[in-house]
């Protein structure tokens, strides 16, 4: 079953032959009473598989669909009073609802994991940094006893050439 909808602001008809005999298609388009608002067509024709392969050896059923006038959808539209559409949709918001508390809690999880994660590198990089301060505090007290022994080399050598 297929469903095409007329979003010319016409009706469409198309005359075919088939085996000898006249065949008319009228697509119908969007309708709505302006006075009342109701809706007097909602602008979709059903048309059943066979009827479906007939208008597709049609050159103008396919040039009205190439030029946006007629659109094909596998979807029946959604009707104003269809209850089992309704309760379709409700039960979709439902799932849909349940799947996103799901990722929210993921991602709350996901970025608690991430808070433990960059805790432990504060840690890893304050014991790195720890590290190269006692190399460099070495490194300081091995040349400050040079530099004293330097200066004491230039003091002696400043008395010796007086």
């Amino acid at each position: 079953m297929k469903y095409i909808q007329n979003t010319y602001r016409a009706d469409l008809q198309l005359n075919m032959t088939v085996g000898g005999r006249a065949k008319v298609f009228v697509f119908a388009h969007y309708v709505q009473d302006k006075l009342t608002g109701s809706v007097a067509s909602d602008g979709f024709t059903e048309v059943s598989d066979e009827d479906y392969e007939l208008l597709q050896d049609s050159g103008v059923f396919k040039l009205l669909v190439a030029k946006g006038k007629l659109k094909v959808t596998d979807k029946a539209p959604l009707k104003a009073g269809s209850f089992e559409q309704i309760l379709e949709l409700k039960a979709k918001v439902q799932e849909q609802e349940e799947t996103i508390t799901a990722l929210r809690a993921e991602i709350a999880k996901l970025k608690g994991e991430k808070g433990d994660v960059d805790d432990g590198l504060d840690k890893l990089k304050l014991e790195e940094l720890k590290a190269k301060a006692k190399e460099l505090g070495l490194d300081a007290e091995a040349l400050k006893k040079k530099d004293d022994v330097i200066k004491l080399i230039r003091e002696a050598n400043a008395g010796v050439g007086a």
